[in-house]
């Protein structure tokens, strides 16, 4: 659950409004205190919102909320569960509001646009929303609820994604996409749907409107696709409904028909940041397309629930650069996926560790450190910096090998393979997001290393953990230099954001960069400008 900038806590007036509502005045009473709607939630409990019914879009929206025993819950519930972007903090002296349980409650603009397109004519209609159903005002609360999200998306019985506002473009890539996926099973049909398009391309000059590629492009630049919270919400979904405005497609049609458009516009992906599509869209296409297959039965009836998708540090890698307007957010929405266990390294939700401490607290886990290493982090950077000492194990470099199915191969240290690091599977090397001239660094204290690129005046951290450990703990590979470094952890945003900034008051001006002279570390020099690694004047350690 995404934290506000403006905290949207709910806010009550303790006279409902009449019914009929006539005026805006009798809409947008001065709000009291939220305890009106809120009380203490029994342990293991979650709260519910009832969606009564109206056939006028233009009559208020009331709602009730009520308690559910999440924990007790073995089955699909007969609820819904909404995925949706916050957006902006409600602004204005009439902020949109509905009522619950007969109290005014202040929403955010998008938030209301779904409860409206959601709320039917004639029967209730019961969903789990976050900005709601937990009191926001409560910082134990969202601790608590944060850690039942991922159960409670795979309860629900669906999971309506919110795209937004329909605009005339938006209406006519919805029905591209549900008219695509039509065509999953005929391939005659796909060839000639794309034969068609290119044909189409090659005769103009610049893209038109009724371009499906381009419509379906801005459609996949809506926020909900960046957020961090979506990845844990569908990845938890046993059946999607996607719906802008009043535009509604199967979360199976919408991928498929979005496959198709990826093989067939490919020029919207080349004008396009190349990171945006691989790191945001196609990984939420890939866990979309598996929600109608996930059984409809709870197997996992213990406290302790994940959807088991991967290690905290593989998700933290994939999934760092998406938004959140609370930063502990980026971590707390991957727990739920995790196949370890975060309650172990003291990562379980608690919005009162402030940013810099949970995310010192993070390195720590996943580094394993055994020695003392400097980690900087703070309140207002999405840019964390570690200092300490390193040595160099490789460098990645083009697999030419035509048997070798990876893209990318390592070029071991001399010290490394003497130690027996190259007998170790470096599966690491299957990931695309490599580039010829990454670094496998081992920081000093560490029990594995991780993945440098090397920018215009720093290090940058491309992979946290490599998934290699030592083969001798503790050992500097023979020959091995063992040096200082700042590297860089970038958590902003994957595309069209600045360089990460590095805070004058840290000195940083004291360092230099200087020649990277491995002196025999690798059988052929570093492919790296001559800057090489960034070091204090005059301090190398052997």
């Amino acid at each position: 659950m995404e934290a506000k900038e403006d905290d949207p806590a709910s806010k009550c007036d303790s006279t409902p409004l009449p019914d009929p509502l006539p005026t805006s005045e009798a809409v947008f009473l001065p709000p009291k205190h939220s305890s009106q709607v809120y009380r203490s939630l029994p342990n293991g409990h979650i709260r519910l919102l009832r969606i009564h019914p109206d056939p006028s879009i233009f009559n208020t929206i009331k709602c009730s909320i009520f308690e559910y025993p999440i924990l007790r819950a073995q089955r699909t519930g007969l609820y819904e569960a909404l995925s949706y972007a916050w957006g902006s903090p409600p602004l204005g002296e009439t902020p949109p509001s509905v009522l619950v349980d007969g109290c005014k409650f202040i929403v955010g603009e998008n938030l209301h646009a779904a409860l409206l397109s959601l709320r039917d004519p004639w029967i209730d209609r019961i969903f789990w929303i976050d900005a709601i159903c937990i009191n926001q005002s409560d910082e134990d609360e969202k601790g608590h609820q944060v850690e039942y999200m991922a159960r409670i998306y795979a309860r629900a019985r669906a999971v309506v994604v919110w795209l937004g506002f329909a605009t005339e473009r938006s209406g006519r890539a919805m029905r591209t996409i549900q008219s695509l996926a039509m065509l999953q099973d005929n391939e005659e049909k796909r060839e000639k749907y794309r034969n068609m398009a290119m044909a189409m391309m090659s005769r103009r000059s610049a893209p038109s409107e009724n371009d499906d590629g381009w419509n379906i492009g801005e459609l996949l630049q809506r926020p909900w696709f960046k957020r961090i919270w979506v990845v844990q919400e569908v990845a938890a979904a046993r059946h999607i409904v996607i719906k802008c405005g009043r535009d509604e497609v199967s979360g199976q049609a919408f991928c498929a028909g979005i496959e198709i458009v990826m093989q067939t516009w490919p020029q919207i992906y080349q004008d396009w940041e190349a990171p945006f599509v691989r790191t945001l869209i196609e990984p939420t296409i890939r866990l979309m397309k598996d929600a109608d297959r996930k059984p409809r039965h709870a197997e996992d009836v213990s406290s302790r629930f994940s959807l088991n998708i991967g290690p905290l540090r593989h998700l933290i890698d994939m999934y760092r650069h998406r938004e959140a307007t609370d930063r502990r957010d980026k971590i707390y929405a991957l727990l739920g996926m995790c196949s370890d266990d975060p309650g172990a390294a003291g990562l379980l939700p608690d919005y009162s560790i402030a940013w810099p401490v949970l995310i010192q607290q993070l390195a720590r886990s996943i580094l394993k450190l055994a020695h003392p290493v400097v980690i900087d982090a703070w309140d207002n950077r999405d840019s964390v910096m570690i200092k300490g000492r390193s040595y160099v194990l490789g460098e990645i470099a083009p697999n030419h090998v035509a048997w070798n199915l990876k893209r990318m191969s390592l070029c071991w240290s001399v010290g490394a393979k003497q130690c027996g690091w190259h007998k170790l599977n470096p599966a690491f090397l299957e990931f695309n997001d490599l580039l010829e001239g990454d670094v496998l660094l081992m920081l000093d204290g560490a029990r594995m290393p991780l993945i440098a690129r090397h920018q215009n005046n720093y290090w940058t951290v491309v992979r946290i953990a490599a998934d290699m450990e030592p083969p001798e703990k503790g050992s500097v590979p023979p020959g091995s230099q063992l040096m200082d470094i700042i590297l860089i952890w970038d958590w902003g945003p994957v595309a069209g954001s600045p360089a990460p900034e590095l805070p004058g008051k840290l000195g940083v001006e004291q360092f230099m960069l200087k020649l990277a002279n491995f002196n025999g570390q690798l059988k052929r020099p570093l492919n790296l400008s001559t800057d090489g690694v960034c070091f204090p004047i005059g301090k190398r350690v052997r």
